[in-house]
């Protein structure tokens, strides 16, 4: 728990002695700030393995104005019962508050909650209301400007009962929200039908992080052979260029698509080593295909497949955060504006031709196929 609350601020409001096993699987891994998917059954203690990280978060910084961290749950039933376990744990926390938003409540109390000098820190709700919050017309969505922590509860409920498009509607709505200069949020995912054991995976910021190491490793290796797929010609274009300007793959790596006359999809490489798949595959096939390129013959050979979808901004955003928290950079490295231009961010806030710019891999070359949007997925 944060020092602000004092270490024993769960003994005071629950009589338990032991972490269940879906809390030690999770709680210190989204304590560190990594994104967490986990499965776990009714009644495995999983409330308190998200709402213990979200409290973290909001408690680090309890003098930070707004919503910090919203946790959406399928039902008014379920989102009451989160806010009344979240109530008792901040009994103990008097700088940190949270509200229920519920369905068949008055907006208005909700809106006035969120725009007045005392809104709440932690915000529970269901997709319905969060989205009249966010994009109702109540000018409450300033009070989501910097929110660090998304929590989707009981994941495979908001699913079954159709709540997809609604809960991808608040995604997007928190991102139209952010403040340009706060960081990637953390995301917490809990369901109880997810197939496999708990499992984490990082936040955004670090996934071309993630993929830098990786390339960085397997450099030492004089026989690696890594082939990295992407969603889009200009996206493979950009991480050759920027492969070759940071030595990665030798001097000159081999960049394949459609669009270069000298284009030879169908060769057969062997002794591939990885294999990096940047955004879904079309398809079952197409991925076991792709994936099946390593780790041939007996041989050892790890698969990655990463997917996103981000608005231009997001991008920027995103890997701004990366250049400045993973590489330790004071500026990102410029670009120039064609560049810019090939990867549709000419214009774009938070980037500008020759002085502010990207750094590292960033999925910003997929954007022009979508006005507004860059989707590897």
């Amino acid at each position: 728990m944060p020092a602000a609350s004092g270490p024993d601020a769960v003994a005071k409001s629950f009589p338990f002695e032991q972490l269940t096993p879906v809390q030690q699987a999770t709680i210190p891994a989204a304590l560190a700030g990594r994104d967490v998917i986990a499965r776990a059954r009714t009644g495995s203690g999983k409330t308190l393995a998200f709402l213990l990280p979200a409290i973290q978060r909001v408690a680090a910084d309890p003098d930070q104005p707004g919503v910090r961290a919203v946790l959406v749950s399928p039902t008014r039933e379920l989102a009451t019962q989160t806010g009344a376990v979240c109530e008792a744990l901040l009994s103990h926390m008097p700088r940190v508050s949270c509200r229920c938003a519920v369905g068949g409540t008055s907006v208005h109390g909700d809106v006035a909650a969120l725009r007045g000098s005392l809104c709440p820190g932690i915000l529970v709700g269901t997709p319905g209301r969060l989205n009249d919050l966010l994009s109702g017309g109540h000018g409450a969505a300033s009070a989501f400007g910097r929110v660090a922590c998304l929590v989707l509860d009981e994941a495979d409920q908001l699913l079954a009962l159709g709540f997809r498009r609604p809960v991808e509607a608040v995604v997007a709505s928190l991102r139209r929200a952010a403040h340009p200069a706060a960081p990637p949020w953390q995301t917490l995912l809990f369901s109880a039908t997810l197939r496999g054991d708990a499992v984490t995976v990082s936040p955004p910021a670090a996934l071309a992080a993630e993929l830098v190491r990786t390339l960085l490793a397997l450099r030492s290796d004089p026989a690696a052979k890594v082939i990295v797929y992407a969603g889009a010609a200009r996206l493979v274009s950009f991480l050759a260029a920027l492969c070759r300007r940071m030595g990665l793959g030798g001097s000159a790596p081999l960049e394949l698509h459609a669009r270069l006359p000298h284009a030879e999809r169908a060769l057969d490489y062997h002794d591939v080593t990885a294999v990096v798949q940047l955004g879904a595959p079309p398809d079952r096939a197409t991925y076991i295909h792709r994936v099946g390129r390593t780790g041939r013959a007996g041989a050892a050979g790890p698969g990655c497949l990463r997917r996103l979808r981000w608005s231009k901004e997001d991008a920027v955003r995103h890997t701004n955060a990366f250049a400045a928290g993973v590489l330790g950079l004071a500026t990102p490295p410029p670009l120039d504006a064609a560049a810019l231009q090939r990867m549709g961010l000419a214009g774009v806030r938070g980037v500008a031709a020759k002085t502010t710019s990207l750094s590292c891999f960033s999925v910003a070359g997929n954007a022009p196929r979508h006005k507004g949007r860059c989707d590897l997925g």
